[in-house]
């Protein structure tokens, strides 16, 4: 046996256990993010909000989301995926908690942008975790229980949000995100493995992820 596998922890749990709690949180990200798409003529009504403004609370997050998934997905390889996963859930679950009480549309626009910070720090490393958790010969079990969670959370996505601004108002999008983001940080914290050894090599590539 060698040094480095030596040096890789043991998942504290199955590995079935694991992937369930990560496959929750892909759910739940996947979920806040469409369900806020329904609610954005609601949330220009609210504000009283102009075209650039309205413009901005769709592009924020995708945009902030896209263009940070590479530079997260380096970060995880430096100080491990873990550390990374569970600090984008806690600011996700922040982020989505001060959005809920937004007072003006420019910050609500900022708090997005916080959130898909934490969106690309997640896609970046959910399925790199997943295929780490299982098994070799069940790794297409498990991306594929993985991929399913995140479509049926696209597929219902819309219809929940329509729900809930129609029912609750939109700011309730944002502040029922908070207890299940808690509870997926509370579950990856207690089931997912330790890091392995921090990888050498380059840093960080800020001038190419600048240009992404």
């Amino acid at each position: 046996m060698t040094a480095p596998e030596l040096a890789v922890p043991a998942p504290r749990v199955s590995p079935s256990v694991a992937l369930a709690a990560v496959s929750l949180t892909a759910f739940f990200v996947g979920l806040t993010s469409t369900m806020l798409t329904v609610a954005v003529p609601v949330i220009v009504r609210h504000f009283q909000a102009g075209a650039v403004a309205a413009t901005f609370v769709i592009l924020a997050p995708s945009v902030a989301s896209t263009a940070l998934m590479l530079t997260m997905g380096r970060v995880g390889d430096l100080i491990g995926r873990r550390t990374v996963y569970l600090g984008a859930l806690g600011a996700f679950t922040v982020a989505s908690l001060v959005a809920g009480a937004a007072p003006n549309v420019w910050l609500l626009i900022a708090l997005e942008a916080c959130q898909a910070i934490g969106t690309a720090a997640i896609w970046a490393n959910n399925a790199a975790l997943v295929l780490e958790l299982v098994p070799r010969d069940r790794a297409t079990y498990a991306l594929g229980v993985y991929f399913a969670s995140i479509s049926v959370a696209q597929l219902i996505g819309p219809t929940v949000g329509g729900a809930i601004a129609s029912a609750l108002g939109w700011r309730w999008i944002f502040l029922l995100s908070v207890p299940v983001g808690i509870i997926s940080l509370l579950a990856c914290r207690a089931v997912l493995p330790g890091d392995r050894a921090p990888k050498r090599g380059r840093a960080v590539d800020v001038p190419g992820n600048g240009l992404v």
